[in-house]
C-alpha cells in the first residue's frame, strides 16, 4: 500500500513517470488482497492513459479486473475510454457492469483513480498544464 501512496504523491505533485515507476512496483509487491492490486494496476492504467496510451492503459484495466472482479472504478476507467474511441456497444457494457456492482455495494463511489472524473477540463482555475486536464480549455 505504501507504493501505491507515493504513486498518488508523485502523481499530484505531477511527476507522472515516478508515479507510473511507483503503481508499477505496487502491482509487483506481495499483498493477500486482490483489491490492493486491483488499485495498483487501476492507477497504472489511469497514468497510461493521461499520457495517451489508451490500449496500454486498457490492459492495465483489464489486469484490475482480474485482480478484483468488484473493481467497478476498473469498469468505469474502461468504459470511459471505449467511448471515447467511439465504441458505444462495449461502453455501455461497461458501464452497465458499473451500474450493477454499485446497486451491491453500500459505500459511497469513489472518485479516486476515476478517468471520468478527470475529464473535465479544469479552466479559469489556476489550473494551466494541469495534469488531470484530459481535454484542452
Amino acid at each position: 500500500m505504501a507504493l501505491l501512496i507515493q504513486g498518488d504523491l508523485s502523481f499530484a505533485m505531477g511527476e507522472q513517470d515516478k508515479a507510473a515507476n511507483g503503481y508499477l512496483e505496487a502491482t509487483k509487491a506481495e499483498t493477500p488482497w486482490g483489491r490492493q492490486k486491483a488499485l495498483a494496476y487501476n492507477a497504472l492504467g489511469v497514468s497510461y492513459a493521461l499520457e495517451g496510451r489508451q490500449a496500454e492503459a486498457k490492459d492495465y484495466f483489464d489486469k484490475a479486473l482480474l485482480a478484483d472482479t468488484g473493481s467497478f472504478v476498473a469498469y468505469s476507467n474502461l468504459g470511459y475510454l471505449f467511448w471515447q474511441e467511439g465504441n458505444w456497444q462495449e461502453a455501455q457494457l461497461s458501464f452497465e457492469k458499473v451500474r450493477n456492482l454499485q446497486r451491491n455495494l453500500y459505500i459511497t463511489f469513489s472518485r479516486r483513480y476515476n478517468l471520468s472524473s478527470l475529464a473535465r477540463p479544469f479552466c479559469g482555475r489556476g489550473n494551466k498544464g494541469n495534469l488531470y486536464a484530459i481535454r484542452s480549455c
